[in-house]
Order: structure tokens, then C-alpha cells, then sequence
């Protein structure tokens, strides 16, 4: 399992307290992606049915990956207890009402915290875009002691780690979904509802892939079916006319079938050169 180091603090209550109201986070109920997607500031979204318990309904952040492993921190784990409560030894958390975070069943005495800014901040390391890692201690305090709010800034209590090869090998196994990070999501003002939301997608795509092709006026998206009806429009005055090929009353029938979800007439080069001979012969 990989392990990193962390900032340690010293709670004001016994762990297993925080760990209590980290709502669920091991007892929750419960399409491989492509291992080259893995990558710091990935998002891995548990599967409806995870192959480990500890990790249902779970959205987590891709903080650190290489050669040696990946380390990451769960960003939908909030819980009902204070920073300035869960960090008592840091003088600067004093005041800070906002919710701690449960980042992972690993080292859960480490913190580790998750900063946006738009400019990047000293001693803190680049995740994705505008999104930072804090896991030193001089920048934690500087950041509590800031007047940063929750929409750009979360503390977590311990972490994920992987082992080298380990996660790709869940990956292939189909022990995770691999999204692109979106910091709209890690610091969503709904945390709860984002693993939810995310394996919505998946099945929504999955549903997609699956549906079998049926005839109807929605496939005139598909580009063979797009160039039928393509060509069938623009023969539709000589199909109108000839009238024989469509049976009786299917007069002007292009439009209504491709209305109706019907196949519409095709005709070849020849078909098409013969209507215009009758037509011109009618029209003589």
C-alpha cells in the first residue's frame, strides 16, 4: 500500500468518533476504463457494486500517481464535525465551522487538505488546473488563517493508497470508473449527491452503447441512414410523381415516413435518370 507524509494533529475527541459521523464511509450498502487514463487529478467512481465494502458510493480525487503507486483522497465524505473542533492543536483553525472531510481508511491521524486558486500557492503541488494539495503544515495554517471559505478549500483526514500496479489492476477488473477531474466536483456544495450523479453517466453511456439500432426518425443522426434520407429527399419530386413504387396515396411520402419513423425510398444513379426520362415525357 502506497503511504506519503502527512501533517499530524493531535483531535479533540477519540478518532473513532469522527469516524462515526464520516456518514457511512465503511459500512455504505452498495466499464473498465483504460489504464492509460490514469493520471493525477483523475476521478475513480465506485462501481454500484465495489469488490471492497470500505469503498461504496465513493468519488475519489487522483492526488498522486507513479511508478510506485497512487494516492488518493475521497471527496464526497463529509462529515458533521468542525475543523476548529478536529484540529484543536492548530491555532489558526480556530473559528472554522466548515465540516472535515474523511479522505481515506489509510493514516487516518495524517491531514491533507485540497485548495482552489487561481495562482499557485508556495510549498502546495498542482493536482489539475486550479486545483492544489496542502501536506505541509506552514501552509495549512496560512490557509485556516485565511479568509478562503469552503467553495475553494476542504480538509481531509486520512487518505487512499494504492501499491504499485494495484490500482490498475482494479481498473482492469472493473473495480473503478475513470473520469477527467473537474473542480466543480471536488468541491461541490452538494458532496453527497456526487457519486450519484457520476455513476448516473456511466449508466446513461453504458445504455447508449447497448440499444440496439431502431428505425425511427431519431437515427436520422446516423450518417448511412443521413445520406438515404438525403437522397431520397432530393428525388422526392419524381417518387411524388411516379407515385407506383410507394403504392397509392403515398404522394409527397418522404417526409411524412421520415416523420413517422418509416424507411424512405432509395434510388440509384439509373432509378434516378429513368424518373427524370418519365417525368420529362409527362411533362412534354
Amino acid at each position: 500500500m502506497r503511504k506519503i507524509s502527512v501533517m499530524r494533529f493531535h483531535f479533540s475527541r477519540p478518532l473513532g468518533f469522527v469516524v462515526a459521523l464520516a456518514c457511512g464511509i465503511f459500512a455504505a450498502s452498495a466499464q473498465t476504463m483504460h489504464i492509460t487514463k490514469l493520471s493525477a487529478g483523475k476521478l475513480l467512481v465506485a462501481p454500484r457494486d465495489p469488490p471492497d465494502p470500505r469503498f461504496a458510493e465513493t468519488v475519489i480525487l487522483l492526488v498522486q500517481y507513479d511508478g510506485d503507486g497512487a494516492v488518493g483522497l475521497m471527496i464526497n465524505r463529509q462529515t458533521h464535525v468542525p475543523i476548529s473542533k478536529a484540529l484543536v492543536q492548530s491555532g489558526s483553525a480556530n473559528g472554522r465551522s466548515e465540516p472535515i472531510y474523511m479522505g481515506g481508511p489509510v493514516e487516518l491521524s495524517g491531514v491533507l487538505a485540497l485548495l482552489r486558486s487561481s495562482s499557485a500557492p508556495a510549498e502546495a503541488t498542482q493536482i489539475f488546473g486550479d486545483v492544489y494539495s496542502i501536506s505541509t503544515k506552514s501552509l495549512l495554517e496560512r490557509t485556516l488563517a485565511s479568509s478562503v471559505d469552503s467553495s475553494k478549500f476542504r480538509v481531509y483526514l486520512g487518505y487512499c493508497g494504492w501499491g504499485a500496479g494495484q490500482l490498475e489492476y482494479e481498473v482492469k477488473k472493473g473495480g473503478w470508473h475513470v473520469f477527467d477531474g473537474d473542480a466543480s466536483l471536488v468541491f461541490d456544495s452538494d458532496p453527497a449527491s456526487v457519486w450519484q450523479r457520476l455513476i448516473a453517466r456511466t449508466e446513461v453511456q453504458k445504455a447508449r452503447v447497448q440499444a440496439p439500432f431502431q428505425p425511427t426518425v431519431a437515427n436520422r443522426f446516423d450518417p448511412i441512414r443521413r445520406r438515404n434520407l438525403d437522397r431520397a429527399d432530393a428525388l422526392a419530386p419524381f417518387s411524388r410523381d411516379v407515385g407506383t413504387a410507394q403504392g397509392p396515396g403515398r404522394a409527397g411520402g418522404n417526409e411524412a415516413a421520415r416523420r413517422e419513423g418509416h424507411p424512405v425510398p432509395f434510388y440509384s444513379a439509373g432509378q434516378a435518370a429513368h424518373l427524370a426520362h418519365v417525368k420529362a415525357r409527362r411533362e412534354a
